[in-house]
C-alpha cells in the first residue's frame, strides 16, 4: 500500500497521450494515485501538437480545473531523443522515471521532498476506475452541456427497449499487415457472431453503430434496415463514449474507446461482448468477469 507523508512537496506527474480512451485510464490512474498519496497529482499534456499531431487532449470535458503541464520535455519527443531525456530526468537526485511495464507502487517509495515521479504508460486496469468510482461517481460525467447533435441520438437510443451499441474500430488498427496481425482481432465474423447472438435474444433490438470508417461497416457487415449510423461529428470523443453508454447493450472491438462506452453502461442486465483476445501477440485483456468473450 502506497503511503507518503504529507509534510512533503511532492509532484506526481501523469503523462497523457493517445485518443480519448488512453485518456480515460490515464486520468484514473493518475486519481487513483491522488487518492492514494494525498500527494499533488498533475498531467503532462506535452505530447499534444507534437508527438500526437492528430489527436487532442479531451479531459477537460470532465475536469475543466484538471491540472496540467506541459513543459516536461519528456514527451514531445519520440526515439533516441526521448531516451536520453529520460535518462538525464533520472540523473536528478530527486526525480524518478517509471513506465509502465516496470511499475510498483513500491517504486514509489521512499520519495524525495521537492521531487518529481513522472509515470508513462497507458494503464489500461479496471482496478484504477473501479476505485476511483467508490470515492467520486461523477468523476466521468460531463460538466457541460450535451450538443445538439447528441441530444437526438441520445433521444433515438431511449426510445428502444434493446438499444446496442456496436462499436468497430479501423483506423490504424488495419493501415499495415503488422498492425493487422497484432490488432486485426475483429473480423466481419466476430461482429455478426455477436450480432446474432444478441437477435437470438431479442427481436426488437436496434443497433447503433460507431465506427471511424463508417463505409467499411455498410460494406463488410449484414446489419438490418432500421441500424442508426451515428455520424461521426466533430465534437468531443467523449460524448460517443457518453451515447455507447447509454445503450442497453454493448458489442465492442478491442479498443479502450468502446471498452469505456462499455464500462460506463449502467444498465444493470447488460450484455457485453467483447473479442476473445485482445491483441494477437499478448493473453493481457480488459475482459470483466460478467462480460461475454466471443
Amino acid at each position: 500500500m502506497i503511503c507518503m507523508s504529507n509534510e512533503k512537496n511532492i509532484m506526481i506527474v501523469i503523462r497523457v497521450w493517445g485518443g480519448i480512451g488512453n485518456q480515460l485510464f490515464q486520468y484514473s490512474f493518475g486519481e487513483y494515485l491522488r487518492l492514494k498519496t494525498q500527494q499533488e497529482v498533475k498531467y503532462d499534456i506535452g505530447s499534444y501538437g507534437r508527438t500526437d499531431k492528430f489527436r487532442q487532449f479531451e479531459l477537460k470535458i470532465l475536469n475543466p480545473n484538471i491540472p496540467t503541464v506541459e513543459n516536461i520535455k519528456l514527451s514531445q519527443y519520440r526515439g533516441i531523443k526521448n531516451k536520453i531525456l529520460c535518462f538525464l530526468f533520472n540523473l536528478k537526485a530527486k526525480n524518478r522515471f517509471i513506465e509502465e511495464t516496470d511499475f510498483s507502487e513500491d517504486l514509489l517509495l521512499p520519495v524525495y521532498p521537492d521531487g518529481i515521479v513522472y509515470l508513462q504508460g497507458y494503464w489500461g486496469n479496471k482496478l484504477y476506475p473501479n476505485e476511483v468510482i467508490k470515492h467520486n461517481l461523477c468523476l466521468f460525467t460531463p460538466y457541460i452541456e450535451k450538443p445538439i447533435e447528441i441530444h437526438s441520438i441520445e433521444n433515438e437510443i431511449k426510445k428502444e427497449k434493446q438499444a446496442v451499441a456496436l462499436h468497430i474500430r479501423r483506423g490504424d488498427y488495419f493501415t499495415s499487415k503488422k498492425n493487422i496481425k497484432k490488432y486485426g482481432i475483429c473480423n466481419p465474423d466476430y461482429y455478426h457472431r455477436a450480432i446474432n447472438y444478441l437477435n437470438q435474444k431479442w427481436n426488437n433490438s436496434r443497433i447503433f453503430v460507431f465506427s471511424d470508417d463508417l463505409e467499411w461497416v455498410r460494406d463488410n457487415i449484414n446489419l438490418s434496415e432500421n441500424t442508426f449510423f451515428v455520424p461521426n461529428y466533430d465534437i468531443n470523443n467523449f460524448w460517443f463514449i457518453f451515447l455507447m453508454s447509454k445503450c442497453k447493450h454493448n458489442i465492442i472491438s478491442n479498443s479502450s474507446f468502446s471498452w469505456w462506452g462499455a464500462y460506463l453502461n449502467s444498465n444493470i442486465d447488460k450484455i457485453v461482448i467483447i473479442p476473445i483476445k485482445w491483441i494477437d501477440d499478448s493473453n493481457n485483456t480488459l475482459f470483466l468477469s460478467d462480460w461475454l468473450r466471443m
